[in-house]
């Protein structure tokens, strides 16, 4: 069953992102994994998604700043913090950024 929404997902967590893609293909999505900004961005550079999950700690960059940079990629793409280390702070710096569709902990 294709859905035809390409996802992409990125977090650094091996575990997490295997269990994401298991659940997800099950269910019909197309989706890419990145474990780090850079690899996140040269998918998205190959084949923009439409939607990107992205935890907020990254090895490599900040996931706010991740989403700014894929914005400027595709400029349609819609994205979603994911997070282990929620704090106030990164719920209003993630908020303010109007590209994000959800901040889920």
């Amino acid at each position: 069953m294709e859905r035809n929404l390409d996802l992409l997902v990125v977090d650094d967590d091996v575990d997490l992102t295997t269990n994401l893609r298991d659940i997800l293909e099950t269910e019909g999505y197309s989706m890419a994994v990145a474990h780090d900004g850079q690899t996140a961005l040269a998918l998205c550079h190959r084949k923009p998604a439409a939607l990107a999950l992205i935890d907020i700690k990254l090895p490599d960059i900040s996931g706010v700043e991740l989403i700014e940079k894929l914005a400027e990629l595709s400029p349609g793409m819609e994205s979603v913090i994911i997070t282990g280390h929620t704090s106030l702070e990164t719920a209003i710096e993630a908020v303010k950024q109007k590209l994000i569709v959800a901040y889920e902990v």
